[in-house]
């Protein structure tokens, strides 16, 4: 350490940023609101549950009630931008999984919720021909 300063290369010496409840971060895999305090003595990095959740589900819940473990919020008009409650669709992980593989996912609300409602049935007719 030049001058009793630390060095600016060494790895850990970064101060964990606290940010208020409620910060809002755009990040490569979405945009996370702050939602409950990061213990200060942890290692977590990144926009983790339960402190951040991603801002889709904060308002959908507020509207809607709590989104199940196993189910997400998708965007009807694939706009990760447009948190519009309208736009905004809660669906079993299983079913984003389909919708991805066949290349589902519109810019047009009604075309992707057409394509939710099918693989909704899919699953339906698995479960009672099994």
């Amino acid at each position: 350490h030049l001058f009793g300063m630390p060095n600016p290369t060494s790895y850990g010496n970064k101060r964990k940023e606290q940010l208020p409840l409620g910060s809002i971060r755009v990040s490569q895999t979405g945009t996370y609101i702050k939602v409950k305090e990061v213990p200060v003595n942890t290692n977590i990095s990144g926009y983790k549950k339960p402190y951040w959740i991603p801002l889709q589900e904060k308002i959908y819940s507020d509207e809607f009630g709590p989104v199940p473990d196993g189910s997400m919020i998708c965007f009807l008009d694939n706009d990760r931008n447009n948190f519009n409650i309208d736009n905004l669709f809660m669906i079993d992980r299983k079913i984003s999984a389909i919708m991805s593989s066949n290349q589902w996912w519109s810019t047009n609300p009604e075309f992707t919720k057409t394509a939710i409602m099918w693989c909704k049935l899919y699953y339906a007719i698995r479960s009672h021909t099994n």
